[in-house]
Parts: structure tokens; C-alpha cells; sequence
């Protein structure tokens, strides 16, 4: 008899459901999610022969790109949704493809970044910290701690918020919220500094975390703000808006307007 295929699903799929597409995220997003988080750390230096840790790994949406990028043996992804690691493999990759890539899998559901016993160049953890407790998240950044080097860098996403979750529960499929002051102030607890990226996310925002031994380093270049082109896009777009503005007026006021202003000048 013929394995069960699982259901298709359409970009319109939910985000929660029963699919290892939908399971990690809304299905219509899945390619360009992975292309953001791949571009992203290559654009902040990793390299093939880097080691990298996937935190809540799902069904491979960017590892997919990783195990491939990585030289055989060094990407590790913690899932503890086994039927969605699995199910990614079987429609994306295919065993033989896991045979020869070597990745390196957990499906430890307490945040136990150290049961690979070894340290990492680059940790992941995309979507993970919309979803965790205060509790869940300090464990993290305590595991993270224990399994980095000066030079590693963790790359991660949160809700920004006014307030704080405060809640006891992992929520999923829906989302919570974290000020970036308890976000910086919590990697601080644990010996991290953070930096707010510029990169793009439809719905959460990057941040990056080092060692606080390896100093204040600036970013890498791609990752930069670039301040004076940002300044040029918010005047022309300030312009456009007073064209349109100017355009909505009346036209009865716009002549009033235009007989008034030889008075002005007076």
C-alpha cells in the first residue's frame, strides 16, 4: 500500500496547519522566508566551512538552502516537531540527500542548545521568540551562551511591542510580543550585546547578537543602514505627498491662494 501523501498546500494556507509548508508560517510566504533568512547570513558572513545552529528548524524552509550551502556535517537544526522535519525531508530533499549532506538533528523541546555538545559559528532562531515565554526565552539565551564562541553570531527575530508577554504558555499558532529594551536587557542577563537590523521581515524584526567579548564591532556593510539614502526617500516621499495634498485642494482654494500671494510678499 502507498504511503499517505500529505495535503497540499496552497499559498492561502494558514499559518498552523497540518502541512510542512503552512506548519512553519503562512504557505504563501515560504520561498521568499527562506530567501530572507539565507541572504541574510551570507550577507553577514557565513561561509561554507561555518557551523551553524537552526533553532526550531521546522520542516527545513531555509535549511533546505543551508544543508546545501554547508559543507557536509555542519548544519544542526532542533525540531521538536518530528512529523514536520520529517515530512520537509521526504517532499523537499529525499534521504539520500540527508545521507550526503550529514546534517545533524535534535528534537528537544527545552531550548537545550547544548545537547550537540559543541560550539557554533552561527546560531538561527527565525520566529521563535514571537512564540516563546519570558522563561523560554532566558533559557535560550542561557543555552545560547553556553554554545558560542567570541566570534559567533546569533542571528534572531521578536514582535516588537509596548509591552511584554507575560503569559506562561509557548503560543503557536499565534504570535506575542517583546519590547526591544526586554529583548536587549535579557541577552545582556546572559552575556550578549544586540543590535536592531535593517533587514527585511513581512511581519517581525531582525536583530543580531555577539558575545559581549567580542566588543562594539560595526555590522557588516550589507547590513547597514544607509542613512543619507533613507533621508532621500523620506523627502521624496514628503514631496509626493504634498503634490498629492495639493492636487486634493479645491480648486477654488488654490486660486484664493494664488491672488493672495502678491499680498504676502508685502
Amino acid at each position: 500500500m502507498s504511503q499517505e501523501q500529505p495535503p497540499a498546500a496552497g499559498p492561502d494556507a494558514r499559518a498552523g496547519a497540518h502541512n510542512y509548508r503552512a506548519w512553519v508560517g503562512p504557505a504563501g510566504r515560504f520561498d521568499t522566508i527562506s530567501a530572507q533568512q539565507f541572504g541574510l547570513l551570507t550577507l553577514g558572513g557565513l561561509r561554507e566551512h561555518h557551523t551553524l545552529l537552526d533553532i526550531g528548524c521546522g520542516s527545513l524552509r531555509a535549511g533546505r538552502l543551508l544543508i546545501t550551502y554547508l559543507l557536509p556535517g555542519n548544519y544542526y537544526g532542533i525540531e521538536p516537531e518530528k512529523w514536520v522535519l520529517e515530512e520537509g525531508i521526504r517532499e523537499m530533499l529525499g534521504e539520500q540527500f540527508i545521507e550526503l549532506r550529514r546534517p545533524t538533528f535534535s528534537d528537544d523541546a527545552d531550548f537545550t542548545l547544548t545537547c550537540f555538545g559543541r560550539q557554533f559559528d552561527y546560531l538561527l532562531a527565525q520566529s521563535i521568540f514571537s512564540h516563546t515565554n519570558l522563561d523560554q526565552l532566558r533559557r535560550c539565551f542561557a543555552q545560547a551562551r553556553e554554545v558560542v564562541t567570541p566570534t559567533s553570531k546569533f542571528f534572531a527575530t521578536y514582535v516588537a511591542g509596548d509591552s511584554d508577554y507575560e503569559g506562561s504558555d509557548w503560543v503557536y499558532p499565534g504570535i506575542v510580543h517583546f519590547r526591544t529594551s526586554t529583548m536587549r536587557s535579557i541577552a545582556a542577563e546572559h552575556g550578549f550585546t544586540m543590535k536592531v537590523l535593517e533587514w527585511p521581515h513581512p511581519s517581525q524584526q531582525w536583530a543580531l547578537f555577539r558575545p559581549v567579548e567580542a566588543g562594539d564591532k560595526p555590522l557588516p556593510p550589507a547590513l547597514r543602514a544607509n542613512r543619507k539614502r533613507i533621508a532621500e526617500l523620506e523627502k521624496k516621499l514628503a514631496d509626493r505627498d504634498a503634490e498629492l495634498a495639493a492636487v486634493q485642494t479645491p480648486l477654488s482654494v488654490r486660486i484664493a491662494r494664488r491672488c493672495l500671494r502678491p499680498f504676502r510678499r508685502r
